[in-house]
């Protein structure tokens, strides 16, 4: 899969957090990868 086959929008959320974990951290993380596949996904199902 090349990288400029993959022409998404980004996203940008600004949050205001006095105390944030690395738990949270990691959750956004995973909360973005799921978001990301499933675009994927979504695209190769519409070919």
């Amino acid at each position: 899969m090349e990288s400029s086959a993959i022409d998404k929008p980004i996203l940008s959320v600004a949050i205001r957090v006095s105390d944030l974990s690395i738990e949270d951290l990691e959750a956004i993380s995973a909360i973005n990868r799921i978001a990301l596949n499933s675009d994927y996904m979504a695209d190769i199902l519409k070919d």
